[in-house]
C-alpha cells in the first residue's frame, strides 16, 4: 500500500534520482559502520550511531522528494508488535535500565526498516547492499587480525575470547554473512571473483578464530541451501549426493585440521552435555537452562507474555534464543506478529515474479535468519531489521513486475475491445 502525502509530482527528476542514490549509499555506509563498530570496539560505536542518523535522514529526504512512502502489510505487523512491547513495559518487572534501552532500539530499528522499504531499492540497489555486507565482513575480519596480531593467521588453533573487542558470536555471525554472500555474488551475480574469493578467504579463518559454532553452522547450511537451489536443474539425487558429500568433507576437516580445534572442542562439549558426560561447557548448560525455564514461564502467561525484557529480570541476561525470548516476553501474539513477516516474505516470494537471483538471495537470507534466532535475540537488533527490510524490498521488486504485467494485459484487452467496436 502506498501512502501519498504530496498532491503534485516532483518535476525535479535529477533531484529525485540523486536522493534515491544518496539513500542507497547511506544504507550501505550504515551497514559497514554498524558491522564494524556497533558491537566491537567499545570506543567507536559513536561512528555507528552517526551513520544511523545519516541513513535515516537520507532515506526520509528521499521520501519527501518522491512525495510518497510505502507501507507494506508486514510493517503493520511490526508496528503492532512495537505497540505490544510498549504496553508490556507498563507491567513488566524488568528494570527500566533494560526496557528503556531496548525499547529505543526496537523503535529505531522499526523506523530504519520502514524508511528503507519506502526508498524501494531496485534490483541493482539490492545487489549494492549485498556487496556492502560483504565488504563490511572483510573489514571486520581484517580489524580482528590487526587487533589480535598476526599470530591469529599463523596459529588458527587459538580462540578469540570475549574482551573489549566485542562478542565473539556477533563477530562470527557477521563474517559468516559476508562469506556466504560472497559465494552467492560470485555464482549468482557473476560478480568480481577476486573480491568474492578474497572475502571468503579472509572471513572463514576469522569464523574459526571466534570459535562460534552458530556462525560455522550458519555459513555451511546457507551455502548448502544456496548450492541446492542454484543447481536446481540437476537431478534431486545428484544434488542430495553433492550436499551429503560436502557435509562429510566439512566434518572430516573439522575433525582433522588443527585450525578447527576451538570449534571442535565446543561441538564435543555440546555433544557431551546431551549424552550426560561431565565434560561440558558452562555456557552451553546456561543456554539450555535459559531456554527450558523460558518455555516454562511462557506457559504461565501464554497470550501476551510476561513483559518486555522479562528474561533480564529472571536471568540477568537475554535467553540466547529469539524464539524463547519472544514467547516468554511477548507471548504467542508477539511471536506470531514477528514471524508473520518472514512467512509473508516467503509467500510473496512464491506469488511474485521475482528475478531468480533475487529469489535465491531471499532463500539464503531466510535460512540465515532462522538459524540466527536459535542462538541470539534479534527482534530489537537493528541489523536484523535491515535484513527484514532487504527481504521486503526483494518481494516488492516482484510485486512491481506483477503490477506492470497486469497493466500491460489490461491495455491489450482495452485495445482489442476498442478494435472490435
Amino acid at each position: 500500500m502506498k501512502l501519498r502525502f504530496a498532491d503534485q509530482k516532483i518535476n525535479n527528476k535529477p533531484l529525485s534520482f540523486s536522493t534515491h542514490g544518496l539513500a542507497v549509499l547511506s544504507i550501505c555506509i550504515y551497514i559497514v559502520c554498524a558491522v564494524v563498530f556497533e558491537f566491537t570496539a567499545i570506543s567507536l560505536p559513536v561512528i555507528s550511531s552517526y551513520s544511523l542518523y545519516f541513513c535515516l535522514a537520507c532515506c526520509a529526504l528521499n521520501c519527501l522528494v518522491k512525495g510518497k512512502i510505502t507501507f507494506h502489510w508486514t510493517m503493520g505487523a511490526l508496528l503492532l508488535l512495537g505497540i505490544l512491547i510498549w504496553i508490556s513495559c507498563l507491567y513488566t518487572p524488568a528494570s527500566a535500565r533494560y526496557t528503556d534501552t531496548y525499547l529505543y532500539r526496537y523503535w529505531t530499528s522499526f523506523v530504519l526498516c520502514f524508511l528503507i522499504v519506502s526508498v524501494r531499492p531496485k534490483e541493482k540497489d539490492i545487489f549494492k547492499i549485498v556487496y556492502a555486507f560483504i565488504i563490511a565482513g572483510v573489514i571486520l575480519a581484517s580489524y580482528v587480525y590487526v587487533y589480535y596480531g598476526v599470530d591469529v593467521l599463523i596459529n588458527l588453533g587459538s580462540r578469540m575470547e570475549h574482551s573489549n573487542f566485542g562478542n565473539v558470536n556477533v563477530v562470527g555471525s557477521y563474517c559468516a554473512m559476508s562469506a556466504m554472500l560472497a559465494i552467492y555474488a560470485m555464482l549468482a551475480l557473476k560478480g568480481n571473483k577476486i573480491l568474492c574469493i578474497a572475502a571468503t578467504v579472509i572471513c572463514v579463518p576469522c569464523i574459526l578464530f571466534t570459535g562460534s559454532r552458530r556462525a560455522l553452522l550458519t555459513v555451511v547450511v546457507c551455502i548448502l541451501a544456496f548450492l541446492f537451489i542454484y543447481y536446481k536443474n540437476s537431478s534431486l539425487i545428484k544434488r542430495i549426493l553433492i550436499s551429503v558429500s560436502l557435509v562429510l568433507v566439512i566434518l572430516w576437516i573439522i575433525d582433522t585440521v588443527p585450525a578447527f580445534e576451538p570449534i571442535r572442542e565446543r561441538f564435543v562439549g555440546l555433544f557431551d552435555m546431551f549424552s550426560g558426560n561431565d565434560a561440558t561447557i558452562e555456557g552451553d548448560e546456561n543456554r539450555i537452562y535459559y531456554m527450558t525455564e523460558g518455555l516454562k514461564m511462557f506457559w504461565e502467561r501464554p497470550l501476551f507474555g510476561n513483559g518486555f525484557c522479562y528474561s533480564y529480570y529472571v536471568f540477568g541476561t537475554y535467553s540466547h534464543n529469539n524464539y524463547v525470548e519472544m514467547l516468554m516476553c511477548n507471548g504467542i501474539v508477539g511471536f506470531v506478529l514477528y514471524y508473520s513477516v518472514l512467512v509473508g516474505v516467503m509467500i510473496g516470494c512464491f506469488r511474485s515474479q521475482i528475478d531468480e537471483r533475487i529469489k535465491m538471495l531471499v532463500y539464503i537470507l531466510l535460512v540465515k535468519f532462522v538459524m540466527d534466532d536459535i542462538g541470539m535475540v534479534t527482534y530489537y537488533n537493528r541489523m536484523s531489521f535491515v535484513i527484514i527490510a532487504l527481504l521486503i524490498c526483494c518481494v516488492l521488486t516482484g510485486e512491481a513486475k506483477n503490477k506492470i504485467d497486469t497493466n500491460n494485459s489490461m491495455k491489450i484487452q482495452n485495445k482489442s475491445l476498442n478494435s472490435k467496436h
